[in-house]
């Protein structure tokens, strides 16, 4: 028996939250229709996936499927390939259907397939799947290519396997009207082999409809060794999430994400990622394989999914001073920057600079061009606290809320908290109070509205293995600090820096925190450093028919998760996902078939609510857990909903009656 949860929809009529879902499958092509095919002896004519019925040249028969030989006791085959033992080893099989009017596009594609030994299926030309063929998905397979592996089909030789029904995923924009082909080749682990089977129905299924979860597989090709499941980065700012300190943050696999330039100085860190209107714009400092050992200022341009970093360059030097460095920026929406960064020396101390450029990002404080020397002019100014004794090393963090500059400083004269100031220009603060107590040096703080509060993200390192936060919703009275990670290796043993990765407008709901950037390295010098990534991600875990796990460890930016995967051949399973604490399970996927170097997008559009359906031999059994709704039903989606009179929970839904849509409605 299968439990699997439901998800809400929304049905704006009745104004009332509900779940619509119906069982019925409607077939597209039936195993036992006729289909043409090719035996493997040679190779079949080009363009044999795609090319029209009357185009097949003689070497190809019609014939009632499914197919193969060797074992009597399959059903569902009608043609025998007597000749196939010791001749050939593979065999291309296909049948055109027509489509002939639209279909809804959150239909999904099911195949089902009994297959001995391997087989890749396609539509129209595209892989849909494939399972013990040689090579990764996409790529060709020849007639004299042999299964991978072993296979067996739903009767006779142990171990037996019954027939394999495969959720696609949503058919979108794949069957429009008009005729379609779908084709497969058949494999054989060896010429000489016993049996070889293959029998497949292609069929569209609706119990998927719009609020569901969906684990679509794609035609991109993950990296050797591994699965992909993209679409996971972290949905709106939960504050919840962070007050409870279980956050499922995912390593970047490119460790480190980050590193300097070749030359005879190398040491980048403090990174600040600004969100842009084409990405980001990653503003880092230290040494980028320059020829002398004063800190700079550069920054890059990285795409919304952080995959590559370009344009990196210098923006600030430190002119008549030795060293720039730790940057803190925010971008303006007429496309303007400003930033902070700590100027030495100033005095024999390190002091905050204030710039800020115009509209083009490229002319800083009314300099020409890039790069900017910092001067004089720069220095930030604060009333009300001892700061002309004050040494504020790389703890000048910007904040810039309702026409205010906020600073968020710390003091190695008094290293004992985080302090604010407030200033209406950016460079003449004046002292608010300190908001933290306790020595962390503060590198960011990040602001979020969830409901009607507003939430403010401080974070913070000490120059150890690991990193700090600590949430307030006044962005004054910061008190439980949390820790956010530890190092994963003796590269990124010392972290010296940190900077938030946010996406969304800080005065908006549903501003997402997707990440952190950190500077590290693995001396206690403090002087070889690269930046590292860690990504917050909704937790993906494969489990297998026979309960084994497959999770995924790492990421590859914001949006994709990579599960070490190296069996060679595809095991049958299902995916589990959970939201971004890594505990509460979302949804579960239907059956697939996994195999490494497979990709797949991760469909998730609303929380799943106390709705579930059990499968009990072909009746449907549906139960909720709470008791304020009623169960209602309709003939489809669109028609009137009534309640049923017997609807006690649980509710069987019998297999003889007719297809329905059933939701929950609020008593």
């Amino acid at each position: 028996m299968e439990t699997k949860p439901l998800h809400w929809l929304l049905a704006a009529a009745a104004l009332s939250l509900a779940q619509a879902v119906s069982f019925a499958a409607t077939p597209l092509v039936n195993h036992g229709d006729a289909w043409n095919y090719h035996k493997g002896a040679n190779a079949p004519q080009a363009g044999w996936l795609t090319i029209a019925d009357a185009l097949l040249d003689a070497t190809w028969i019609t014939a009632a499927g499914g197919f193969g030989y060797g074992d009597v006791g399959i059903l569902g085959e009608a043609t025998t390939l007597g000749d196939m033992p010791n001749l050939y080893t593979t065999f291309n099989i296909r049948r055109s259907f027509t489509v002939s009017s639209a279909v809804d596009t959150h239909l999904h594609l099911q195949l089902t397939i009994d297959y001995d030994d391997g087989f890749v299926a396609y539509l129209d030309g595209a892989e849909l799947m494939r399972a013990n063929a040689p090579g990764s998905p996409g790529a060709p397979v020849t007639n004299t290519a042999v299964a991978t592996g072993l296979h067996e089909a739903s009767c006779c030789n142990a171990p037996v396997n019954p027939a394999s029904v495969i959720d696609l995923g949503p058919v979108g924009d794949r069957l429009g009207v008009g005729t379609h082909v779908f084709a497969l080749i058949g494999l054989n682990q060896a010429s000489g082999s016993t049996d070889a089977h293959l029998i497949a129905d292609l069929s569209l299924i609706t119990n998927a409809v719009s609020g569901s979860l969906s684990v679509v597989l794609t035609t991109n090709i993950a990296q050797s060794g591994f699965v992909e499941v993209d679409g996971v980065e972290a949905g709106a700012f939960d504050p919840a999430l962070w007050q409870a300190g279980r956050l499922n943050l995912l390593p970047d696999n490119r460790s480190p994400f980050l590193s300097p330039f070749s030359g005879a100085w190398r040491n980048i860190y403090a990174p600040s990622a600004v969100e842009t209107p084409t990405g980001y714009r990653m503003f880092y400092g230290g040494w980028d394989g320059v020829s002398t050992g004063n800190d700079l200022i550069y920054s890059g341009n990285v795409d919304f999914d952080f995959q590559t970093v370009s344009n990196r360059h210098r923006i600030i030097v430190p002119g008549g001073y030795i060293h720039v460095n730790n940057v803190n920026a925010l971008r303006f929406d007429d496309g303007s920057y400003a930033m902070n960064a700590t100027l030495y020396p100033v005095t024999n101390l390190n002091k905050p600079v204030f710039l800020k450029s115009d509209t083009t990002g490229t002319n800083w404080s009314n300099g020409i061009g890039e790069p900017y020397t910092a001067r004089a002019s720069n220095l930030v100014s604060i009333t009300g606290y001892h700061y002309a004794a004050a040494d504020i090393n790389g703890m000048n963090v910007m904040l810039y809320e309702n026409g205010v500059y906020r600073l968020y400083f710390g003091d190695f004269q008094n290293f004992n908290g985080v302090f604010r100031a407030s200033s209406g220009d950016g460079r003449n603060y004046a002292f608010d109070a300190k908001t933290l107590n306790g020595a962390y040096a503060v590198n960011d703080v990040k602001k979020f509205l969830a409901g009607n509060t507003s939430y403010y993200l401080m974070g913070m390192h000490l120059n150890a293995d690991r990193l700090w936060y600590s949430l307030s919703t006044n962005g004054l009275g910061f008190t439980n600090v949390i820790t956010l990670l530890t190092n994963t290796a003796a590269a990124d043993r010392y972290i010296v820096a940190l900077g938030w990765v946010a996406r969304g407008s800080q005065e908006s709901p549903g501003r997402k925190l997707l990440g952190v950037l950190y500077g590290a390295g693995a001396m206690s010098s403090l002087d070889k450093n690269h930046i590292f990534a860690r990504w917050l991600q909704k937790r993906v875990v494969f489990v297998a028919s026979d309960s084994a796990r497959y999770e995924g460890m790492r990421s590859l930016g914001p949006q994709r998760q990579i599960i070490p995967f190296t069996q060679t051949n595809p095991i049958e399973g299902h995916f589990e996902i959970y939201a971004e604490n890594g505990a509460s399970l979302l949804g579960v996927s239907p059956t697939l078939m996994l195999q490494t170097r497979q990709t797949y997008q991760l469909q998730f559009t609303n929380a799943p609510i106390p709705l579930k359906f059990q499968r009990v031999g072909k009746d449907v059994v549906l139960s909720w857990t709470n008791p304020v709704f009623r169960l209602e039903t309709s003939l489809i989606i669109t028609g009137a909903f009534t309640v049923i009179s017997n609807s006690t929970n649980p509710y069987t839904n019998s297999a003889t009656g007719a297809a329905k849509y059933f939701r929950l409605r609020a008593l």
